[in-house]
């Protein structure tokens, strides 16, 4: 296949600013004769209507409020694409985005590619960049994703259309936090062949003042459930050791995050605190810095839990 087609979905819940601003990127992609793009915008029931004129190849549904994952899977159905991209409205996408898709894809038989991306934290940009490796079997790609060797993005990945809709693969819309994870594990590891790529058309910009990152309550409590799911994706014996490590690295964000929140609730960080300390922890798998950080906070987790609990109160 030389010629395809691409389509961005792109969920949106008010926010019509940054949505504006995505919009824009899109307009000012350059031209890849190759590839036709489509941009599928889903309104997740916002309070007003975005009524914008929009390009011949933007289409803009409506639907009543359903939460991230419904709108995900609501795109996924507009979609006409050979391979599909999801898109956060508030991030940023490169001019050159078309053309490096291409170059990955093109004249590649996997069903699921791994962008690396930069992360925009307050303007200092981090690089997320991966080593390339072309289409190798899932599992193996799936082993150094468990072990932080090949990071990834919601938003920077890359699949085939029909591979999603032939394993029925769609966003879990009862899970809240970390539904992405989820879904970007489950497609790595029923896929055949997966490529990883050192390109980067994605920049996720950090909202350090958004609601998410300045509180910690009970609705985060369905991200525990995440994890539950996360540690039954059937894979192999000798992979078990490696999937507990990658949901331990989840609660270490999430403790991380708790203790950083302005608002939170104290029953639902001394839950997270437990969980974590449940989870089977492998020593020795490695000495890199993620492994070291996540050594630490296995023992701090350890520490008595109101002894944690007075250092958070300190802390706010």
């Amino acid at each position: 296949m030389h010629h395809f087609k691409l389509s961005f979905i792109v969920p949106c819940y008010n926010g019509f600013d940054k949505l504006r601003r995505l919009i824009e990127d899109f307009k000012n992609l350059d031209n890849q004769s190759e590839v036709e793009f489509e941009v599928i915008i889903i309104d997740d029931g916002s309070d007003t209507d975005f009524d914008d004129v929009l390009e011949h190849n933007h289409f803009l549904y409506k639907k009543a409020n359903g939460g991230v994952s419904s709108a995900r899977n609501y795109g996924l159905l507009k979609a006409g694409g050979d391979y599909v991209i999801f898109i956060d409205c508030d991030d940023t996408i490169v001019n050159s985005t078309l053309s490096l898709i291409y170059d990955a894809v093109i004249n590649n038989k996997s069903d699921v590619y791994v962008f690396s991306h930069h992360y925009i934290d307050n303007e200092k940009v981090v690089k997320k960049v991966n080593k390339n490796i072309a289409e190798v079997p899932s599992d193996v790609i799936l082993e150094m994703v468990l072990n932080k060797k090949v990071l990834f993005h919601n938003c920077a990945m890359v699949y085939k259309k029909n591979y999603l809709e032939k394993n029925i693969l769609q966003y879990n819309e009862n899970l809240k936090y970390s539904e992405d994870v989820f879904f970007i594990l489950t497609a790595i590891n029923k896929a055949k062949k997966v490529t990883v790529t050192e390109k980067v058309f994605y920049h996720y910009i950090d909202n350090v003042n958004g609601a998410i990152n300045q509180s910690f309550d009970k609705k985060m409590l369905n991200q525990l459930h995440t994890f539950d799911l996360i540690k039954k994706i059937e894979v192999s014996k000798e992979q078990c050791k490696s999937l507990n490590y990658f949901v331990f690295t989840c609660a270490c964000h999430s403790l991380v995050r708790a203790f950083k929140a302005k608002k939170y609730d104290e029953n639902v960080l001394i839950a997270f605190i437990q969980y974590s300390r449940k989870i089977s922890f492998p020593y020795f798998l490695n000495t890199d810095k993620y492994y070291i950080f996540c050594l630490f906070v296995r023992f701090f987790s350890h520490l008595p839990t109101s002894l944690l609990v007075r250092i958070k109160r300190l802390i706010n």
